[in-house]
């Protein structure tokens, strides 16, 4: 097995966009959050991608899916909103190796509804991507961004880890995950 080489570059560790206290969304219950941990093999680059949305972004999203206006969401209306932003997040999360761009494909995509402030809900996109290794000759140079939800305030956490039959020689961000998987914000990192 090849053994990978990576140096990552990232277009932002965290971006903490305004003060709080540490609730369910502690930056406000208007922010688009955004996690990338991107898993390095010998032979391909694994990312988990994961919208995390507030109570307000939520109620929008939620308005946009109700395409027969029962003011509910139906398993169709969740299914065609789903496929919509998946078809959408390649051209935003931008992967290139040495200067070329790869091509994501999707493993694996779940939407939720978990319970936020009030009882209202919120929005949960979980996805797994990943794009293969085996046609490039190693050592490699990453440069990954994010540009999904640019305009919404939020906080964006990027990691990259390896895995079996890789090293990380330099990074720009780091190995660990503060966030749990945007389930836990860290009260330390949230002051500006």
């Amino acid at each position: 097995m090849q053994r990978a080489v990576l140096l990552v570059c990232a277009s932002a560790l965290f971006i903490l966009l305004t003060p709080a206290v540490a609730l369910a969304h502690p930056l406000g219950n208007f922010t688009v959050n955004r996690y990338s941990r991107l898993t390095v093999s010998g032979e391909e680059i694994r990312l988990t991608y994961i919208i995390d949305m507030a109570e307000i972004p939520t109620h929008q999203e939620r308005s946009r899916m109700d395409r027969n206006g029962d003011h509910l969401v139906d398993a169709a209306e969740q299914d065609a909103y789903v496929a919509h932003l998946v078809d959408a997040l390649p051209g935003q999360l931008t992967l290139y190796l040495n200067g070329r761009p790869q091509a994501w494909r999707l493993e694996q995509a779940d939407l939720t509804f978990p319970t936020g402030q009030a009882g209202l809900p919120t929005l949960r996109l979980v996805t797994e991507w990943t794009t293969l290794l085996a046609a490039q000759p190693g050592p490699w140079q990453a440069d990954y961004r994010d540009t999904s939800y640019a305009d919404r305030l939020g906080w964006q956490e990027i990691i990259v880890q390896a895995a079996a039959g890789a090293t990380l020689e330099a990074a720009s961000v780091p190995a660990v995950d503060v966030s749990q998987e945007l389930r836990v914000y860290p009260d330390n990192l949230l002051q500006s």
